[in-house]
């Protein structure tokens, strides 16, 4: 919890340690008893959103544009406030209620933002889904006065006290 851990039974050599939206440190390590301070930088993101189709058409020019900027992040669209999921899935969740818009190659997309050294967002709107809502009501919101989805705005949500609205979000 404090940020304490044990290397024991390791080569000497270089140890990193690193920690997700933390900079990686590097000590040097003997090999021998003792204890070493680390500290560690927190990533401060500076990045672009970037909406499905916008990774579809147009994902060279926001690297690009990264690259020549203060931006050090981005932020890609896997499921939006449509309830699309915009990466190549195969979910079956997403395939029964036609989600899976499969827009462009998640691995490839976080490959060549990583190779460009920029850090990754992965943006999913978990239950602000009309798609899944509308299609199996039995994860949504319910109206008690119509029985049917709960709609407002416009717009359908899934359940989030329903376990099954939750694993859907938590797999993709």
């Amino acid at each position: 919890a404090e940020g304490h851990f044990n290397v024991r039974g390791a080569e000497p050599g270089a140890i990193t340690v690193d920690r997700p939206a933390w900079v990686p440190a590097t000590f040097e390590w003997d090999g021998g008893a003792g204890e070493t301070s680390v500290e560690l930088e927190q990533f401060i993101a500076r990045a672009v959103h970037i909406s499905g189709d916008a990774v579809r058409d147009r994902y060279g020019d926001f690297i690009a544009m990264a690259k020549s900027t203060e931006l050090n992040a981005v932020m890609i669209d896997l499921k939006d406030e449509t309830g699309l999921v915009w990466y190549d899935t195969s979910h079956p969740v997403a395939v029964e209620v036609g989600a899976d818009y499969a827009v462009y190659d998640l691995d490839s997309v976080v490959e060549q933002a990583h190779a460009e050294g920029l850090y990754v967002i992965g943006r999913l709107v978990a239950f602000q889904d009309p798609t899944a809502a509308v299609q199996k009501p039995e994860m949504a919101v319910i109206d008690t006065a119509t029985g049917a989805p709960f709609v407002h705005n416009e717009q359908y949500f899934l359940d989030p006290t329903d376990p099954a609205a939750r694993q859907y979000n938590l797999e993709l």
